[in-house]
């Protein structure tokens, strides 16, 4: 099982000609108390079958989008070091230091288990980013 290293991803992150190539979609929470709360997800083109990732989990971005966010994490993967990238809206609207959407600790559980469960994800390779 390879393996890589935080600061490997760093540096992934800061080398511009390094831009993440895959998709980034929005995804409603889809649980009851935290309708209209939505996170955004990248999922790498070059991934195996067989084969499990790294997933960032993305919580800064006081005042950001969690698209910008997701968009802008997604640099640390490669084609030859893919990795997914979540990014939830956790603030009431796009402004710094809008309120928190109460409870939301509590969707980030969620969300990190539905992709969990949907996901290759390498469960000893999740990253929380703030």
């Amino acid at each position: 099982m390879r393996s890589i290293s935080i600061a490997g991803l760093l540096l992934a992150a800061s080398v511009s000609a390094q831009k993440g190539n895959g998709t980034i979609r929005a995804i409603p929470v889809g649980e009851t108390g935290y309708e209209g709360m939505v996170y955004h997800f990248f999922t790498p083109k070059k991934v195996k079958k067989g084969r499990f990732y790294p997933l960032v989990f993305g919580l800064h971005g006081n005042g950001n989008t969690s698209l910008s966010h997701a968009t802008m994490m997604s640099n640390v993967s490669t084609d030859d070091a893919p990795v997914f990238v979540v990014a939830p809206g956790y603030q009431q609207q796009a402004k710094l230091d809008a309120p928190v959407i109460q409870g939301a600790g509590f969707a980030f559980e969620k969300i990190l288990a539905k992709i969990l469960d949907k996901y290759p994800i390498d469960r000893g390779r999740v990253i929380l980013q703030g």
